[in-house]
């Protein structure tokens, strides 16, 4: 399996029994099936059509995103599941990667270990959000989000190539 599954899987048998419930989309090998060990509480759906994925994560109360720092293609991808992720206006956990701008700090739950024990401190951050708390970070999503449009960075990405000429 990819290293962030194997992961997500590690970070969720470290949270409390029964409190959490795991839903896995895309492509999981019959080694990372193997995994999830008939836990009832880990759902994999395989791969789904894109109203499909809409609806799980409408109905989900915290997205993770387990892409590992030491792996070397993780270090400088473009973040887009994650720009996704934060337009359902959830709370998102996610590692840190190098490639992240450090502006995501303010709307995401970071860990910068890439270990399962650091996904699973920052789900039950996540989850332990008051409603006010919540409804604050919502407010900085909306923002954030508008703001790094690709629109938006290509501007960014021009205006910055035009300064350098």
């Amino acid at each position: 399996p990819s290293a962030g599954f194997g992961l997500l899987i590690e970070m969720f048998d470290l949270l409390p029994a029964g409190k959490f419930k795991l839903n896995v989309c895309g492509k999981v090998s019959d080694y990372g099936l193997a995994l999830v060990n008939d836990n009832p509480n880990i759902i994999v759906h395989g791969f789904v059509d894109a109203a499909s994925l809409r609806r799980l994560c409408e109905n989900a109360n915290i997205l993770i995103n387990p892409r590992p720092s030491y792996i070397k293609l993780n270090q400088m991808v473009f973040p887009s599941k994650l720009l996704d992720y934060l337009k359902y206006l959830k709370p998102v956990v996610t590692t840190w990667t190098p490639g992240l701008a450090p502006d995501y700090r303010e709307v995401v739950f970071a860990d910068d270990t890439s270990s399962a024990e650091g996904l699973a401190k920052q789900v039950q951050n996540a989850a332990r959000l008051r409603r006010g708390q919540l409804e604050e970070l919502r407010k900085k999503m909306v923002n954030f989000v508008e703001t790094k449009t690709w629109e938006n960075q290509a501007l960014r990405m021009r205006n910055f190539l035009r300064e350098i000429k």
